[in-house]
């Protein structure tokens, strides 16, 4: 890495030029354990490790030991820290090589939105109705 860290999250994803496999390297620790927003892209095929420079591929917030997993072979959904003060809710956002970090919702209440991430899939358990969403089909 060009960046030492630690409690940083990884996922393997497509780069579409090329159709190589990438190692995205989000977030962690800095040297002085403080969180911090950095992403770097570790090409397989050719060793090579990139630090982004461009703002729409930076964490939107700082953050380490989040929730990172691949969605399909382009894409990686994370659940990062709340941005708004004193709230302890999540917020979901998707990253691509090509695009960066897109946000898709806001869950500020953890009671009313608990939610499982399993490897390839999502689904959202709501305890306050005893209801069990599957946005998908099996």
């Amino acid at each position: 890495m060009n960046v030492p860290r630690d409690g940083h999250k990884c996922v393997k994803i497509k780069n579409p030029l090329g159709e190589r496999w990438t190692v995205i390297i989000a977030g962690g620790l800095d040297t002085t354990g403080m969180p911090f927003d950095s992403v770097e892209a570790w090409d397989v095929m050719t060793d090579e490790i990139i630090e982004f420079q461009d703002s729409p591929h930076f964490l939107p917030t700082d953050a380490a030991d989040f929730t990172f997993i691949e969605v399909d072979d382009y894409k990686a959904l994370a659940l990062l820290p709340d941005q708004i003060p004193d709230d302890f809710g999540s917020e979901v956002w998707t990253f691509s090589y090509e695009n960066g970090w897109n946000f898709h919702q806001n869950m500020s209440t953890i009671e009313t939105n608990s939610g499982i991430l399993t490897d390839f899939r999502y689904f959202h358990c709501n305890y306050t109705t005893n209801v069990l969403d599957l946005p998908f089909e099996a």
